[in-house]
């Protein structure tokens, strides 16, 4: 999900070149009548590429080490004294943004209660989209573009994007089981998706997308639920039924879930919403 985040930075370090370097290496056509010999300044002139291709060679080489230190193998003694040699100098460090990494993948799952066909009821069900709720009502789980979702549904890449609601609430499900709190713009936006308006509407929508969500978009839920749940990939080649064991996970073509609402849980004290939506 860091998306552009390294594209960015390689436009932003272009910056530090200097014009001229960038003019006669790029822009400006090779003339003819200049001299066969190297001038003075472009020995000069190629000192800073010279060091620029050195840092980027010893950059690489740390990079390699610290994939190395991740998957928990020594990595080689060259790749090591590069990453050693730039975090003394200070020239970089192990800081990131996602520095220290969690060990599960928690998702926020919304459910709503609608009234559905009884052919499109059925489908959903069919297609793990939905439950049946009571007669021709059914718990529809909606299904935002960029997040995992449905247990048979592959997941989809995405380059130089950032979609900006999927990735919030993935802080959504961080900050739940850190401080078991809700951000309080979380709450508003489950209002806001409640009263189905426009703006929050294209943020759900997506090209694709089930029938039934297609239906549902058009209608206001009869009451919503929020859920907590713990999601894995569905390793190909492998028992299913050896690694879930104890019948709390719900698998598919390509993930395997289940619910992890602890008791003291906010989502809980949301609840069901039927009190807010009559």
């Amino acid at each position: 999900m860091t998306s552009f985040f390294n594209l960015q930075t390689c436009v932003i370090a272009a910056a530090l070149l200097d014009d001229k370097q960038l003019g006669r290496g790029v822009c400006y056509p090779a003339r003819p009548d200049l001299p066969t010999a190297l001038p003075a300044w472009f020995v000069l002139d190629g000192i800073p590429w010279a060091l620029t291709f050195c840092y980027w060679a010893m950059y690489s080489a740390a990079t390699v080490s610290a994939i190395y230190r991740i998957s928990r193998v020594r990595p080689p003694v060259l790749f090591r004294q590069a990453e050693e040699f730039l975090s003394s100098a200070q020239l970089a460090c192990r800081y990131g943004l996602f520095a220290r990494m969690t060990t599960t993948r928690d998702e926020v799952v919304i459910r709503e209660l609608h009234t559905l066909p009884q052919d499109l009821g059925q489908l959903a069900i069919r297609d793990g989209l939905a439950t049946k709720a009571d007669g021709n009502t059914y718990w529809v789980e909606l299904v935002f573009p960029h997040k995992p979702g449905p247990l048979s549904r592959r997941p989809p890449v995405l380059f130089t994007h950032m979609p900006r609601l999927d990735w919030q609430l993935w802080f959504v499900s961080l900050q739940w089981a850190q401080s078991s709190d809700t951000p309080p713009w979380f709450e508003h936006f489950l209002q806001c998706l409640r009263e189905r308006r426009a703006s929050v509407l294209g943020l759900v929508e997506h090209k694709s997308q089930h029938p039934v969500q297609e239906l549902i978009l058009l209608q206001s839920p009869r009451a919503t639920r929020v859920s907590f749940e713990d999601y894995e990939f569905c390793m190909p080649g492998k028992d299913i039924g050896i690694t879930k064991t104890d019948g709390s996970w719900e698998c598919g073509e390509w993930w395997c879930r289940r619910s992890e609402a602890p008791t003291s849980s906010p989502f809980q004290q949301l609840g069901e919403w039927t009190d807010w939506f009559s």
